[in-house]
Formats: C-alpha cells, structure tokens, sequence
C-alpha cells in the first residue's frame, strides 16, 4: 500500500513538472505570434539614396518581418500629424493613422520567407519638401504606442520636382505674365497675372501660381485706401473687409491641383476699388501681410484705372440768342429754343429791312 501511494505520489510531481514547462512554452509562442516575442524582428531595408523628388520618383520600401504575417507603415515630417500620417494617403496632412485602426495604416503582405515590400508612388501626393520618416511595424500602433511592438523606421529627404522652383516658375507662361514667389519653410508659392497688369476696373484679371507648400492659397490684397496688412480682394467693399490672421472668411482660398499649380479669375465688376497700384498676395496660409514671415508667399502688382466713359456733344448756346428769359429755358428746353427762334427772326427782319431801305 505505501508503495503505491509513493508512486501516486511521483506520478503528480511528474504531471507537475510537465505543466510548468508547457505553459511558458505556450505564452511565449502567442507573444511571438503578436509580435512582441523576444525572437520576433521586423527591419526596413537601407534605400539605395537618400533624396528622392516630389511628383517624379517612386519609392520601395522593404524588409523583414517574424512579428506578424502583415507590416503596418506610417510616415511623419513636415506638417504631418505628431503620430504619424497615412502612407497611402494623397493627402497625408489631413489623413492621421489612429492608434490599433488597421484601416488607417500601410498594410503590406508579409510573404513565407517573411520578406515584406511597398512601392510609393509620389505622383499627385501632397506633400512639402523636406525630412521624412517611415516607419514599419509588426502591429498597427501609432508613434506614441510603436515601443509596445516590433518595429524599425528609416529617414529620407523629398525635395521639390526638379522643374519647379521659384526662378522659372511661371517663364514658360509667356512674355506677358509677371510676378514673382518666396521660399519659407519647406516649400514656395508663386503667383503671376495675365495681360498687362493694367486693367480698367470692370476687367476680370487671371491670377494663377504654383503652391509646393500647402493644398490652399490664400489671397488677399494690399493698396489704395485698404487696411495696410492686407484686405478681402473677393470682396465688393474690399477697405470695409481687413483680412485677419487665420480667420478664411477673410481671405480668397483656392485650392491647389495635383501638379501643384492653382488659378482664379478676379471678377473687378462692381468692386468699390480706387483707381491706383495694388498688390495681390498668394500665401501658402491664411497670414496676413504682417504675418508672412511664417509662410510661403509670391506677390503681383496690378494697375486699375476708371473705366473709359463716352462723351456726347452736348448744343452749344449763342450769346445773340442768350435773352433775360434764360432761366425758363433752362427748365423747358422746348419754350427756350422757340425764344431763341423768335429772337433769331427778329434779327433777320432788322437786317433785311435796313438793305430794303438803302435800295
């Protein structure tokens, strides 16, 4: 009997043993599966170069992942969100990846050889040049949360499409267009009008530019008898409508397309505007003439003159037949021209009878 009891006893300490190994063994396999295993890697491949083009050039990412069966992308840089921006986004200033939201992220495959790739395209992406990051991860966390999962990130410089800056911008336009741009930050905005930049006030004046610094322009305009940082130029009062730091209903935006270029045709027609030199301002945010040392800007100026107005030949008056009934004739101007054909008469009847006479 205590034979047997000792080896009950033996088998327990056994199956004892057997569970202590096995459920560390078990824990540590799902955490590998998640991609916080210890053994669990995720890397990025070093890029061929470090400065690529906006617009003009594609660029693969690539590398390994043992985290997790898909690698979870996102970019930071300029005037992108502090937690990162949607990779496959045109338009990644206003898309934030959110923290454990797949459908925000980069999803790329990772294949049985746990090798993982993703070619962007830059082609009509929006972005400013300058410094960027991407990063990659096994799981779909943001910047704040990438140390809770495997990650590796790698650094690369966009700069603007090497066509475009601000000394040839608008030259191709033709001999005809003026106006000029401004490097602040990270990107330019120009801005030119077409014709003569002479025109009657009446005219409709084309405005157009390149913007590499934000998605919007903003217009505003400076000049005779208007607020000194700058008015409302859409406005049919511009001096009664200053335009304000950061407030848009005080400035024309328009937006800018896909290659970077925007247009606006000023409609003059009824504008309350004094004849004189103006200035028109193209602003990569809605800063006033004061502010602008924290923006992207070009300028034109423009000339409006008053309209052309046609003369007509008005009847001129007589003294001979001017007469004290003047005043009345003034008021009725068909009681006035039959005095004067009265007094017309009597004239000839003095001259014709004094010929009469000497006869």
């Amino acid at each position: 009997m205590i034979s047997i009891i000792k080896e009950l006893t033996a088998l327990v300490a056994f199956l004892l043993i057997v569970l202590a190994v096995i459920v560390p063994v078990s824990g540590s396999t799902a955490e590998i599966t998640a991609g916080a295993g210890s053994d669990a890697t995720v890397t990025i491949t070093k890029l061929p170069q470090l400065k690529y083009y906006i617009w003009e050039d594609t660029i693969t990412f690539s590398g390994t992942n043992t985290g997790s069966g898909t690698t979870y992308l996102f970019i930071t840089g300029p005037n992108l969100k502090t937690n990162g921006a949607q990779l496959q986004s045109i338009h990644p200033g206003q898309s934030p990846v959110v923290d454990s939201d797949v459908s925000t992220f980069l999803a790329a495959h990772v294949g049985p050889d746990n090798t993982w790739s993703y070619a962007w395209d830059t082609q009509n992406v929006m972005i400013d040049s300058g410094s960027y990051t991407v990063y990659a991860a096994s799981t779909p966390r943001d910047l704040s949360h990438i140390n809770s999962t495997k990650f590796d990130r790698i650094t690369f410089i966009m700069a603007p499409p090497r066509g475009m800056n601000p000394a040839n911008a608008g030259a191709a336009a033709g001999s005809d267009l003026s106006g000029n741009g401004t490097i602040a930050g990270k990107g330019f905005v120009t801005i030119v009008a077409a014709g003569s930049q002479s025109y009657f006030l009446g005219d409709e004046i084309g405005f157009f530019g390149q913007n590499t610094e934000t998605y919007k322009t903003y217009l505003f305009l400076t000049g005779p008898n208007l607020p000194d940082n700058g008015a409302y130029i859409a406005s049919i009062v511009p001096r009664d409508n200053p335009s304000k730091d950061n407030d848009l209903s005080t400035f024309k935006s328009v937006d800018v397309n896909g290659d970077r270029t925007w247009s606006w045709k000023w409609g003059t027609a009824g504008s309350k505007l004094d004849a004189g030199a103006y200035t028109v301002y193209a602003v990569s945010k809605p800063l006033t003439r004061g502010s602008l040392e924290q923006a992207a800007y070009g300028t034109v100026s423009v000339i409006i003159k008053r309209p052309l107005v046609s003369a007509t030949d008005s009847p001129s008056t007589t003294p001979a037949a001017t007469s004290p009934a003047t005043p009345i004739a003034t008021r009725s101007p068909g009681y006035g021209a039959m005095i004067a054909l009265i007094g017309l008469g009597a004239v000839a009847f003095i001259v014709v009878r004094k010929h009469l006479t000497r006869i």
